[in-house]
């Protein structure tokens, strides 16, 4: 897991309230940086896969001073009828992020904003899901 994921799980799985929104898998809420979650893992559920961009900024490489992130997150749920439960997951997660500083191991300033979402994410029809694009700038 890298910096930004390490920073990101640790605020999701630090919120009380959001825990309790979410399943709990091996002791711990249900947030996973990698696609592949477990099969047993109960839903709801929080997952993102690696930054969908990741680019140096400040001059040459060797010269950067930062970097820019877009990385999208996914909330998915069993289908029940209502989409109430997973639309406040959405809700809790962009609260807790969207221009929210977050410490990130290496960096001394963060700038986070979400900048698209929450929409709905296409899912098996069995499951509902919701996905937030967020950017951060780290220098």
């Amino acid at each position: 897991m890298n910096v930004l994921s390490q920073a990101l799980a640790a605020r999701l799985k630090g919120d009380a309230t959001l825990a309790a929104m979410l399943g709990s898998y091996r002791s711990e809420p249900c947030v996973f940086s990698a696609d592949t979650v477990p099969g047993d893992a109960p839903r709801p559920y929080l997952v993102w896969a690696g930054a969908m961009h990741d680019e140096p900024f400040g001059g040459k490489v060797e010269d950067t001073i930062g970097r820019e992130l877009y990385l999208d997150i996914r909330a998915i749920a069993d289908a029940t009828g209502s989409s109430q439960k997973i639309d406040s997951i959405a809700e809790r997660v962009r609260t807790l992020l969207h221009k929210v500083p977050l410490v990130v191991t290496g960096y001394s300033n963060t700038i986070a904003r979400c900048i698209a979402g929450p929409l709905d994410l296409a899912t098996d029809p069995r499951l509902i899901g919701r996905v937030m694009t967020f950017q951060w700038t780290l220098e």
